[in-house]
């Protein structure tokens, strides 16, 4: 009876100094994962506009990139928001998110110019987002705008 009583004791307090590590882990994948995600979005804008001429009308070149936003598993962390606006400073693009239980975390997409359309657009879960990027002429700078591609975007 003392050898049962003692295992389950053992037993929780391996549990209970385990957990809180793996949310950890689970934070951190996700907010890898939406990383990892924006680092692909840069290099597509980086090499539209290094391979491709840019015209002043909505018809120029353009790429479109589905990008896998983590839901939550055991594994990983799901997206509680992802939002995309520009920045004050002019043709460049903020992104927020935030993956549950983990802070807001915001980055720059600078690799080139890359503006979102409008006023940007907003994620509240995880899962796949279309987004199309397209070369523009605006005069002196070469810009990307960046934006959702049908259904995906909320």
């Amino acid at each position: 009876m003392i050898r049962v009583v003692l295992a389950v004791a053992v037993g929780a307090g391996l549990l209970a100094a385990a957990v809180p590590a793996v949310e950890t882990v689970r934070v951190s994948h996700a907010d890898a994962r939406v990383s990892g995600a924006l680092d692909s979005v840069e290099s597509a804008a980086r090499t539209l506009a290094e391979r491709n001429d840019a015209v002043t009308a909505p018809g120029g070149a353009r790429r479109v990139l589905t990008l896998h936003l983590p839901r939550g598993t055991w594994g990983s962390a799901g997206l509680e928001h992802f939002a995309v606006r520009p920045h004050p400073l002019g043709n460049r693009t903020v992104v927020r998110w935030r993956v549950d239980g983990g802070e807001t975390v915001e980055r720059r997409l600078d690799a080139v110019a890359i503006e979102p359309t409008g006023d940007g657009f907003t994620r509240r879960d995880g899962g796949r987002l279309r987004v199309r990027l397209v070369l523009l002429d605006r005069g002196e700078e070469r810009v990307v705008r960046l934006g959702p591609d049908g259904t995906g975007a909320r």
